[in-house]
């Protein structure tokens, strides 16, 4: 398993219940398994077994719980159904009634104790198939658990097995922790035959992310760096011209002369899912900072060093380089500049919005609102002055954490003592790059001329930029200025009698 597979897992510990009902072998799947022999004497129920994690493909620890319904009542079942991780659904392959039961009873059972939208993966179990060979039937149940897997879309799969034989009896086990630690379900509609919409946004922002030169391809260098960063191991040049071919074999327009497409991608990760190897999409998705519900882990956006109620944040000199990085692989006509299309493009490696449409307000652009370099440093060096947490939110939607090779975002951000400039001047931490200004004055003043001639606008400039955005003056312009011969970024902010009492 990849080092990012034992990161999911490192302290999970599985809880596998079999419920059915009775006869159909629920327990005897169980002492099978863990005896590695048919028991000819059963009893009506096991006590819940742990099998140790170094025993397991995936190697985390399952505890088996069986249930039955000669000695438990449908309330002690239902509790049971509650505390489960995964679960086996088990029928008898030469028992019509136990399959029927499946869809009439059980499944709507379980959606009875978890909710109409439960997330707990159900895996449907044909056991005794030996019996059906001893009595010359062929045709499988799995064609006829299709429409249930349609219908109750927590189904993540079925298969048929034998606790006598032991025919994919270890294939059983290995799926359901495989449902619980690569679930199916945020990955792929069963119904549509299609990748989920939340599952191609994410996919898509790893795609840009690790399109490192920003030409919508990734080439050999790209793919490499991103098999070796994701799984651990080199990409062999035979298993690259494979991936290629197997692509535009099926998606002729996923594969370009200089490598492969964003829907080359999706495509790859769809042949994954179909091969039931969805766990190579969760190492990647896992990678990038996503839970199990497809969205950014709480722990991948946070800053650990920050204590908001008594701290002030800054752009780092590292961040600050993972800026202009991220700067120069989107201007992609190499003017210094980013306009509007080319940010915007940008934007769309994230879901999150910046700070509205009045930033062009706040920071330097030229005359057509073009983004400059030092604009763009400053745009994040005023939300992250403002609102430090929303903006350690944005870069790691960016990928900050991927490209600069980090655990997490710590690096992007110097964190001071919420305390006057001059206090901290005099202080052993390192030295603030930014400091806030408030400018106050009467009505009329021309408070607003003031801040935007600060970023080099002049009256006529102004005015082209309120005639741009529908919205009121600024509240904040920053730019850089020298203070002591060093580079600092100064906040002008306009303020209200209100702010200042």
């Amino acid at each position: 398993m990849s080092a990012q597979g034992e990161a999911a897992t490192k302290t999970r510990t599985i809880r596998l219940l079999l419920v059915g009902d009775e006869y159909v072998g629920k327990t005897s799947l169980i002492l099978s398994l863990v005896s590695e022999q048919f028991p000819f004497s059963v009893p009506p129920r096991t006590q819940p077994i742990t099998i140790p994690p170094d025993v397991t493909p995936e190697r985390v620890a399952t505890i088996l719980v069986d249930t039955s319904m000669r000695e438990q009542s449908e309330n002690d079942i239902s509790s049971e159904i509650v505390r489960a991780d995964v679960i086996c659904l088990v029928y008898s392959v030469v028992d019509d009634e136990t399959f029927n039961r499946l869809s009439k009873y059980w499944l709507p059972l379980i959606r009875e104790k978890l909710g109409d939208s439960h997330k707990v993966p159900v895996i449907l179990v044909g056991n005794k198939s030996d019996e059906r060979f001893e009595q010359g039937e062929q045709d499988s149940s799995l064609n006829r658990a299709i429409p249930i897997m349609h219908k109750f879309k927590e189904v993540e799969t079925s298969l048929e097995c034998s606790a006598k034989s032991m025919k994919n009896l270890a294939e059983l086990f290995f799926y359901a922790q495989k449902a619980v630690l690569f679930p199916h379900a945020p990955l792929y509609n069963s119904a549509g035959q299609m990748l989920t919409e939340k599952c191609v946004t994410a996919l898509t922002r790893v795609f840009k992310i690790c399109d490192m030169d920003g030409d919508g391809v990734w080439n050999e260098e790209e793919m490499q760096e991103f098999q070796e960063r994701c799984y651990n191991t080199p990409l062999l040049p035979q298993a690259m011209e494979e991936v290629r071919n197997c692509i535009a074999k099926h998606l002729p327009h996923g594969v370009k002369e200089t490598g492969i497409t964003l829907d080359g991608y999706l495509y790859l990760n769809m042949m994954f899912i179909h091969r039931g190897r969805q766990e190579a999409t969760w190492t990647v998705l896992r990678k990038f900072g996503y839970d199990d519900d497809l969205e950014l882990a709480e722990s991948y956006r946070a800053i650990t060093k920050l204590q908001p109620a008594i701290h002030k944040a800054e752009i780092s000199t590292q961040g600050t380089h993972y800026l202009l990085c991220l700067f120069s692989k989107f201007d992609r006509d190499q003017d210094d500049l980013l306009s509007d299309s080319e940010f915007q493009n940008l934007l769309s490696v994230s879901s999150k919005r910046m700070i509205g449409q009045d930033w062009y307000q706040s920071v330097e652009t030229d005359a057509k609102f073009a983004l400059t370099r030092r604009g763009f440093i400053s745009l994040f060096q005023l939300t992250a002055y403002f609102n430090p947490v929303y903006t350690a939110d944005i870069l790691a939607h960016f990928g900050y954490s991927y490209q600069m090779a980090e655990p997490d975002l710590n690096s992007a951000f110097d964190v001071h003592k919420d305390a006057p400039w001059e206090a901290n001047k005099s202080s052993k931490e390192q030295p603030r790059k930014v400091i806030l200004c408030n400018v106050i004055g009467n009505r009329g003043a021309g408070k607003t001329s003031f801040m935007e001639g600060f970023l080099g606008r002049n009256l006529s400039l102004q005015s082209k930029f309120r005639d741009k955005i529908d919205t009121q003056s600024p509240l904040h312009i920053i730019n850089q200025i020298s203070v002591y011969n060093t580079l600092k970024f100064l906040i002008v902010r306009f303020c209200t009698r209100s702010r200042l009492w």
